[in-house]
């Protein structure tokens, strides 16, 4: 694993050797995480946890997962007060295909810098766009994210190579219904 920051300029001598082929969405959640009541006065605000991105180079390409979550939460006296309440989590997750330009070559030591931060880069618009909806859909006022530049996601994303996780990414997935008691 990589840990922030990651180095822009790694990323940059990529840009020109890859190309985004796909962004597709694999996994989609929002919930409530506590009742709506008691919270009608309360500020609203939110928070995203360090974001771990996972990638991994094949004949294909270069494959990279943006398992993005969000925490909207509630702030007491108005947002002047030390006390949050998490209302809801909106989980988005993302995987992004690039295509390797044929005849470069690169250091594979600048790969996960490139990952990291390019494929934030790419994902954010679509993570935005789904926060947006989500937070209106759980009976929030639409939460718009803000726009973000090359230096953000180099000092929040930590970065792993895929074949090194001996368990599945942590994607927002819908749980598995309970089996109800036979009679």
């Amino acid at each position: 694993m990589i840990k922030p920051p990651l180095d822009v300029n790694a990323a940059a001598r990529l840009s020109n050797g890859l190309r985004l082929r796909d962004i597709i969405c694999v996994g989609l959640e929002a919930k409530h995480l506590v009742p709506e009541s008691g919270v009608a006065d309360a500020a609203l605000g939110w928070e995203m946890p360090p974001l771990q991105v996972f990638w991994e180079l094949d004949d294909a390409g270069l494959k990279v997962i943006v398992p993005f979550t969000l925490f909207i939460e509630a702030h007491a006296n108005g947002g002047n007060g030390d006390k949050k309440t998490r209302l809801a989590e909106i989980g988005v997750g993302l995987r992004l295909e690039y295509e390797v330009k044929k005849g470069e070559s690169w250091s594979d030591e600048d790969l996960p810098h490139y990952a990291g931060i390019t494929s934030y880069l790419h994902a954010w618009p679509y993570f935005r766009a789904d926060v947006q909806l989500l937070s209106t859909k759980l009976g929030y006022p639409p939460l718009v994210l803000p726009v973000i530049v090359s230096g953000h996601p180099a000092k929040q994303v930590s970065v792993t190579r895929l074949s090194e996780v001996k368990t599945p990414p942590p994607l927002p997935r819908r749980p598995k219904p309970k089996k109800k008691a036979s009679k």
